[in-house]
């Protein structure tokens, strides 16, 4: 094996002692014929996240390297990967897993690192996921993922999101770093540094599954904080359209942020959040959106979200790219 370290593996953890172990093992398991090391960041957990990452470190040391933060820096504002664990990674490539996802295959790094190598003109790869919802107790069905071609580019990601971070392996580029570090407000910069990469080369898709993702109430993206997530994620979308110019995907990020509005308009009309909703209708006006959802009263728009859940009862499983254009059609049908 290699000495020289040739992926830096970066995991960001606060309050998943009852998932970290899972994801630490799922590192130390992988079998590769070069070196690697985990970067882990604990964001000042106040459960014994800290206490068991310690345990791996001492059994581990030339592998597991941990800072533990003193107090939470994420809800400074601070981007947390981009601070305290891209900054000292000393790989060639990166791949990232947050502390309550974990990896399911002990070649993950070796066929990802493979394929990159022989690939110059690809700057990410991904694979295949399964998702564990943890307050079911059950695995959901991920058809939307296979239908992704195995090879995509930035105007496919412009139009959304599709790549799950615990999949991700990406070339350490300073001109990622440096397009990231220009970009000011950064929120939710998981999505900002796959639009970066993808910049500068292809996206390979893996067909291999090797990682879970877990959706559980405690997750960034949980239900409850879903909606302003979302408008965060718009926000932020207005925000790379600049250091993208040069690919012409404005059209694209718009459509994106027309749906991530949507979904978030019907979060905020179910739960009668007027506050929300007028932030929504006003972003619409700034981004110069189609308001065609906005248009529906209230009993409509639950009309609206009534036969989208009738056809997900009856298993017609609909690609993400297709989804903006549906809500129209059903919007014309009810008006």
């Amino acid at each position: 094996m290699k000495n020289e370290i040739t992926v830096s593996v970066c995991c960001a953890t606060y309050n998943h002692e009852p998932y970290i172990r899972q994801c630490l093992d799922g590192f130390v398991m992988q079998k590769t014929d070069f070196a690697f090391e985990v970067l882990i960041n604990d964001d000042a957990s106040t459960d014994n996240t800290a206490d068991i990452i310690r345990e791996y470190e001492e059994k581990y040391p030339d592998i597991i390297k941990p800072i533990y933060q003193p107090e939470n820096r994420y809800s400074q504002g601070v981007p947390i990967s981009a601070t305290f664990n891209w900054s000292r990674a000393k790989g060639k490539y990166i791949a990232q897993c947050e502390g309550d996802d974990y990896w399911t295959d002990p070649l993950k790094l070796q066929k990802q690192v493979d394929f990159l190598e022989a690939n110059e003109d690809y700057s990410l790869c991904c694979h295949n996921v399964k998702i564990w919802k943890e307050v079911e107790q059950k695995w959901s069905n991920n058809y939307a993922y296979r239908l992704i071609p195995e090879t995509t580019t930035i105007v496919d990601l412009a139009n959304g999101n599709y790549l799950y971070t615990a999949s991700m392996m990406f070339r350490c580029d300073e001109r990622v770093f440096s397009d990231f570090s220009s970009i000011k407000r950064i929120e939710l910069g998981d999505y900002f540094l796959r639009i970066l990469n993808a910049k500068y080369g292809k996206i390979k898709r893996l067909n291999d599954t090797m990682a879970v993702y877990r959706v559980h109430s405690g997750g960034v993206w949980s239900m409850q904080q879903r909606a302003s997530n979302y408008i965060k994620a718009a926000k932020m979308v207005e925000r790379l359209k600049p250091s993208c110019a040069e690919h012409n995907i404005d059209a694209q990020f718009s459509k994106q942020q027309e749906l991530l509005l949507s979904i978030a308009w019907r979060d905020a009309i179910q739960n009668g959040d007027k506050k929300l909703a007028s932030e929504i209708s006003h972003l619409y006006q700034q981004y110069d959106l189609p308001k065609n959802i906005l248009s529906l009263s209230h009993s409509k728009y639950l009309q609206l979200i009534a036969i989208m859940k009738l056809i997900g009862t009856i298993g017609l499983k609909f690609y993400w790219r297709y989804l903006q254009l549906l809500m129209t059609k059903l919007t014309s049908y009810i008006k």
